[in-house]
């Protein structure tokens, strides 16, 4: 782990903010708990009206170009000998080596329209409100059929599961370097591929299987409390998981694979856990975006004061 005296203050300070959100958030959880208020209040809805062909078909669609080779930072060949290959093979997101190699405004843009608007959308469109909803309607069914499974609280089969497929699909073997302009190319190809799923899904939904606006975890009304709830949950998850994956780059990069499963994986079950007691979408998006975003700034602020201690997790 790099020496604290060699972080550059401007990001030492935005690690000491997010510090700050950190406690601040766990109070305000606290405080509410003393006084016998749930942290996040339950709302409860009706089960979702699409089955496992319309997840299936969806997902299908999304993992397209992946499946295809047409994507930077896919499954890859088994990481090599780092001793061996550190200059041919890397364990970077793509979003990273693009940075590092390409600064331009154009690149920065790209990234941060990828990072910070794409994915936090259809990421948390796909996993947490079409499959986590959909494994949510079956838990209510086998809950009634296997009494261990009543033990548990509710929800926690769907969150665990989903934020686990969800943070494993972030793994990365060390994969060959490729030139800025194909790691570009890649990026703007997913950015419009994801568009299109998303707006496939949409219709898919709500002519296949009959969903509701409210189905889909569209509530306009709900925008400035999910807005709010967003930004607690980020604060609330932010410190714990920037630790993590300062641990997990010194001890799993130099080996050839990426940490970044560890670290976010509480990341995913706050998600899980915002989608599951407000089952609307707005909340798990403004996390998403907040640690993205908050993410490529804390790497902006390293390029500049020359660190290069930890990539951001994307």
């Amino acid at each position: 782990m790099q020496d604290p005296s060699q972080v550059p203050l401007p990001m030492l300070v935005g690690m000491l903010a997010l510090l700050g959100a950190s406690i601040a958030a766990w109070i305000i959880a606290g405080r509410r708990r003393t006084r016998g208020q749930p942290i996040v209040p339950y709302e409860a809805r009706r089960p979702v009206p699409w089955r496992w062909r319309h997840v299936l078909i969806v997902f299908a669609v999304f993992e397209l170009p992946a499946g295809l080779g047409l994507l930077a930072g896919g499954a890859g060949p088994a990481a090599p000998d780092p001793a061996t290959a550190s200059e041919q093979f890397d364990t970077q997101h793509p979003i990273v080596a693009l940075l590092q190699a390409d600064g331009s405004l154009a690149a920065w843009l790209l990234c941060g329209l990828l990072a910070v608007v794409v994915a936090p959308v259809v990421e948390e469109f796909t996993y947490r409100l079409l499959l986590q909803g959909r494994l949510e309607a079956d838990e209510r069914r086998w809950r009634r059929r296997i009494a261990f499974l009543r033990r548990l609280p509710s929800g926690t089969i769907a969150v665990v599961l989903v934020s686990t497929l969800f943070a494993l699909r972030h793994f990365r073997t060390a994969q060959p370097t490729m030139s800025p302009d194909v790691i570009m190319q890649s990026m703007v190809l997913h950015a419009v591929w994801s568009g299109l799923t998303f707006a496939f899904a949409l219709v898919l939904l709500r002519t296949g299987s009959g969903a509701t606006w409210s189905d889909l975890g569209f509530a306009s009304k709900r925008l400035l409390g999910d807005l709010r709830l967003g930004l607690w949950g980020f604060a609330a998850v932010c410190t714990p998981v920037v630790f993590l994956q300062y641990v997990t780059v010194v001890h799993l990069q130099p080996q050839g694979v990426s940490g970044d499963p560890i670290p976010l994986l509480p990341l995913a079950l706050m998600l899980g856990l915002l989608y599951y007691r407000t089952h609307r979408l707005a909340p798990a998006i403004v996390l998403h975006m907040a640690f993205n975003a908050t993410n490529l700034v804390l790497f902006w602020l390293q390029i500049r004061g020359g660190a290069t201690a930890c990539t951001p997790l994307l």
